[in-house]
């Protein structure tokens, strides 16, 4: 999702343009007339004649259809790339959904880069010695931390100094711990150098990212009308459901797996660290 210096990968921005592209393509199904009009403006001359290799027109179902069709070939890779250049010209005239779901996104990596600076700061000190955890040993490590914020919105009170956003911080690096664990399984010795767990990191860090959006679209910000505490909640309720999973040795019946609550956990944990930060941002 960033590079080294925090600025976005080419993946990252691709994914990104891609999903105001779908945003794109709803509003003009919807028939959208600004959006229409922000399409097939300047960069389409008024004779017919056409710049974009896509072909969009002044209609609603050309413009959906030419859309449809970028992200048909940027999906697939087929026939060629669109180049980030062409794809801003397409995404000319972004409406307010598309601008909300792209703030979403910043903020969303932006949390992601400080949860992996700690993650790779104690690699630093300790290696990857979380290598040695059994699955169910995350699954507590999670529950104490999801645990202690839940005490620590209730009382107010913290008697070792230590807020409730570096907890959040540790879910999310103990729910990718736990992903990379179910791939892998669990070593008897530290098996792994720090460099291949970061990039197993950002290998879960963009799956959940991209579950986010995908999830953010269909709910549309809804996460944003929620209270910090229900993300605790609704955590400690994953964790409820990965604990009797486990249980039963891992099979389910209709439910999700294991994986799938381990990547909710992370994106609550991350839109809880996002709440904090806008807090503590107007109360500055």
């Amino acid at each position: 999702m960033f590079n080294s210096d925090g600025t976005e990968t080419k993946e990252f921005a691709d994914y990104r343009l891609k999903r105001q592209a779908e945003e794109k393509i709803l509003e003009v199904q919807n028939g959208d007339p600004a959006v229409v009009d922000g399409i097939s403006s300047a960069d389409y001359p008024d004779d017919g004649s056409v710049t974009s290799p896509y072909d969009p027109h002044n209609d609603a179902a050309t413009i959906s259809e030419s859309v449809a069709k970028t992200l048909h070939n940027v999906t697939t890779d087929e026939k060629y790339e669109l180049d980030s250049e062409s794809y801003e010209k397409v995404m000319d005239g972004a409406n307010e959904s598309s601008s909300s779901a792209d703030f979403t996104a910043r903020q969303f990596n932006e949390a992601f880069k400080k949860c992996r600076e700690i993650f790779a700061a104690k690699l630093t000190d300790y290696g990857p010695s979380w290598r040695i955890l059994r699955p169910r040993s995350v699954t507590d490590q999670i529950y104490i931390k999801a645990k202690r914020i839940r005490t620590l919105e209730e009382s107010g009170i913290s008697w070792v100094g230590e807020g409730i956003y570096p907890e959040y911080q540790a879910i999310v690096n103990y729910g990718i711990v736990a992903l990379i664990q179910m791939e892998l399984g669990f070593s008897d010795t530290i098996d792994m150098n720090p460099d291949d767990a970061v990039t197993l990191y950002d290998k879960y860090a963009k799956i959940a990212f991209e579950l986010m959006l995908k999830k953010n679209h269909d709910y549309h910000e809804a996460w944003r009308e929620m209270r910090t505490c229900s993300y605790t909640d609704f955590i400690l309720v994953k964790l409820a459901r990965v604990k009797q999973i486990e249980e039963n040795a891992g099979i389910t019946k209709i439910s999700e797996g294991i994986d799938s609550n381990y990547l909710d956990m992370i994106n609550y944990a991350i839109f809880g660290i996002i709440k904090i930060d806008e807090k503590n941002s107007e109360d500055a």
